[in-house]
């Protein structure tokens, strides 16, 4: 199990070359701030704020699409 955990944080929050991914950790904190404040205002406030979750999961999805915008232009770069 331990080795399918290391080998799925490998593989997603990553780089090829070992190195962390800065846009694969940022999504991956929003989301776990996202599903946070959904359940702590769920527990102690019995209802959802559903538009800051919006917010949230918009950041983790605007990350990564600037972080592919970013890999290609690079990749484009180098191949010149």
């Amino acid at each position: 199990m331990n080795q399918f955990i290391q080998k799925i944080i490998n593989d997603t929050l990553k780089t090829p070359n070992g190195k962390w991914s800065r846009t694969s950790l940022t999504m991956v904190v929003c989301l776990v701030f996202a599903l946070s404040y959904l359940s702590v205002e769920f527990i102690y406030h019995h209802k959802f704020y559903i538009e800051a979750f919006y917010v949230l999961l918009a950041t983790a999805t605007g990350m990564k699409y600037l972080g592919n915008k970013d890999k290609h232009k690079m990749a484009e770069i180098d191949k010149e």
